[in-house]
């Protein structure tokens, strides 16, 4: 199985990830 880290870096370089931006800022600055 692939590491989550490593899927989303080919996402992000293919721009799938646009999008999920505005979704994921509150959790992801709640994380770090």
């Amino acid at each position: 199985m692939r590491k989550a880290t490593d899927v989303f870096g080919e996402w992000a370089e293919k721009g799938k990830d646009r999008g999920m931006e505005k979704p994921h800022a509150i959790p992801v600055d709640e994380m770090i």
